[in-house]
């Protein structure tokens, strides 16, 4: 078949007539009649292609131009429509919420582009910075050792990053949905932390949070009813221990209700680009409707930690919470992972500190923080089992990871 002209070449027009045929035909040949023949049906000339490719271009051009057109009449149709419902809206409800439940709903309708949602995910404003929406790709991680493969993890999905860079080292099944567990407390501690202005230096746990908690047999960390906790102490009580009737109390005095402060949370997850998380509470109790990625973790816990007050909280072995209206001498808060983990060291590192979480639905789940070679690395993983000894691969596989899934230092 006759090749296209290149792309910078002008196709030659036909020869005019008299001129110089492209061929000299051989001496005493009868002439030719010029009418098309099967063969010149079967290989077009270069300028029939041209034309037919000009002709084809044209009529992709004029496709998008319509479809272009039919896209900017929905959309004003949208925006017509829109206007007198969300006046409407504003008069009922509080700007954030109205966001957070627009955002929430783009969120459900896998159709909507994702330039759609960072629209909708931008309307409460930009009072927080957000990290990228994308973790840098394997490849840019040069302290990743090559000979360490998620073969080695026993964590249903992981993913092992920098926690300076953000650049990824390993991960298994990053992007598939899990069930977070009490890793949720990350983002109900970081949106508590980011807005502790609005809350009082007080919060008397309030015995109706108790009773739905004890009945879904949810972790506490030992509060009382009625009793007074400084709002720092129970941001403590969630990460160091997963309290979660100190997720429900913080929940209720920040938002009003754990519902709204779902709401908050979805709009804040998309601030920081995790597109495939949605939370329904503020605990990590089981819900289908409550999931995540270990990717989308990692974003938020990447993001928690450039936040000092947080990053202090995660890393705390043992706290000492302030005397309350019960406790004269406060409660002493030990963390759950330096608890239960066999060991914090691994050769040439320790782990910093971490949040630990459980359901029946989600596994041992794991986000923690450590430091080998002088730099800080971050491992979330979800769907663990338990060893025979009783010890959990959440804890195993950290350690492992560290250890053997970034290179040593030079």
């Amino acid at each position: 078949m006759t090749p296209r002209p290149a792309r910078n070449e002008k196709p030659s027009a036909p020869p005019r007539a008299g001129g110089q045929a492209a061929l000299t035909p051989r001496a005493g040949a009868r002439p030719v009649a010029a009418s098309p023949s099967k063969s010149a049906a079967a290989h077009p000339s270069p300028w029939d292609v041209f034309l037919a490719s000009r002709a084809e271009a044209m009529l992709r051009a004029r496709s998008r131009k319509r479809r272009r057109t039919a896209m900017l009449i929905i959309v004003l149709a949208l925006v017509l429509a829109f206007g007198p419902v969300y006046e409407y809206a504003s008069a009922q409800y509080p700007p954030e919420r109205i966001s957070a439940l627009i955002g929430d709903a783009a969120l459900r309708l896998k159709a909507i582009p994702r330039n759609v949602l960072r629209f909708f995910s931008s309307a409460g404003g930009d009072r927080f910075e957000s990290v990228a929406e994308e973790l840098p790709p394997l490849a840019s991680a040069h302290d990743a050792n090559p000979t360490f493969g998620v073969a080695s993890l026993k964590s249903s999905a992981a993913i092992l990053a920098n926690a300076d860079t953000g650049s990824v080292l390993l991960k298994k099944n990053a992007d598939i949905r899990v069930y977070p567990a009490s890793l949720t407390k990350i983002m109900t501690a970081l949106l508590v932390i980011e807005r502790r202005a609005e809350l009082p230096e007080r919060i008397a746990i309030d015995p109706a949070l108790l009773q739905p908690l004890y009945e879904a047999d949810s972790t506490m960390a030992g509060f009382l009813p009625g009793e007074e906790v400084e709002t720092t102490d129970l941001i403590y009580g969630a990460l160091l221990l997963s309290g979660g009737e100190c997720s429900a109390a913080l929940a209720r005095a920040l938002a009003g209700s754990e519902e709204d402060f779902a709401a908050m949370m979805n709009a804040r997850a998309r601030e920081l680009g995790m597109l495939d998380t949605h939370f329904t509470n503020a605990t990590g109790l089981h819900d289908p409707e409550h999931y995540s990625t270990v990717r989308d973790l990692a974003k938020l816990l990447l993001c928690a930690l450039q936040n000092e007050v947080f990053a202090e909280a995660f890393t705390t072995e043992e706290y000492t919470t302030a005397p309350t209206n019960l406790r004269a001498e406060g409660m002493t808060l030990t963390s759950n992972l330096f608890a239960r983990i066999r060991t914090a060291s691994f050769a040439g590192g320790r782990i910093l500190g971490g949040k630990t979480g459980w359901t029946g639905e989600a596994g041992q789940c794991l986000a923690s923080l450590a430091e080998k070679n002088g730099n800080r690395y971050i491992f979330v993983s979800t769907g663990n089992g338990v060893e025979a000894d009783g010890s959990a691969y959440n804890f195993e596989d950290a350690l492992n990871a560290y250890e053997n899934g970034i290179l040593p230092a030079e």
